[in-house]
């Protein structure tokens, strides 16, 4: 996964609510951008050296297109979907990966067989051109596969209970 460093951490209170919620400040570059705007700005987001409760956990985050300051400082605005554990202490602002956010290594090695091409880093691997793979879509899917279980096992537990009592 890729990292960038967090330049900024706020707390900020949407609408009505007195619930804080942390923001970080990232410059993004074209693969984080296409990135976001494929998922719908809905990303899960992996805190690393904060020295707070954030490190190594996935949390759910926005991407917030229309509070970015991308003309003036390059800043994208990344909201978390968190309970607020205050900031980062002794300038310790940490670092920021995405699930399913892969850029392909610039200088690692390709193997190329039967006309595909695949890319290794470090046990990780990439999908052949032409392929897509986004862990956080495929995880979306599969919820509602479970969900549409669940439904039909609880009509036929339901059709099985009314036989039953007859």
């Amino acid at each position: 996964m890729s990292k960038y460093e967090i330049h900024r951490w706020d707390l900020i209170m949407t609408g009505n609510s007195t619930f804080k919620r942390p923001v970080i400040y990232i410059k993004p570059d074209i693969d984080f951008l296409e990135f976001a705007r494929l998922n719908n700005f809905s990303i899960v987001a992996v805190v690393e050296g904060t020295g707070l409760q954030y490190d190594g956990n996935q949390v759910p985050a926005t991407v917030n297109k229309g509070a970015n300051f991308s003309d003036t400082n390059g800043y994208y605005v990344i909201s978390l979907d968190s309970n607020s554990y205050g900031y980062p202490k002794d300038g310790m602002l940490g670092t920021v990966s995405f699930l399913g956010l892969v850029k392909a290594p610039v200088s690692d090695d390709v193997n190329v067989s039967n006309g595909q091409q695949s890319v290794s880093n470090k046990g990780e691997s990439f999908p052949n051109k032409g392929e897509s793979h986004n862990p956080v879509v495929d995880m979306n899917k599969k919820n509602f596969i479970v969900f549409l279980v669940l439904v039909v096992l609880m009509v036929l537990l339901y059709k099985l209970a009314e036989t039953l009592c007859e």
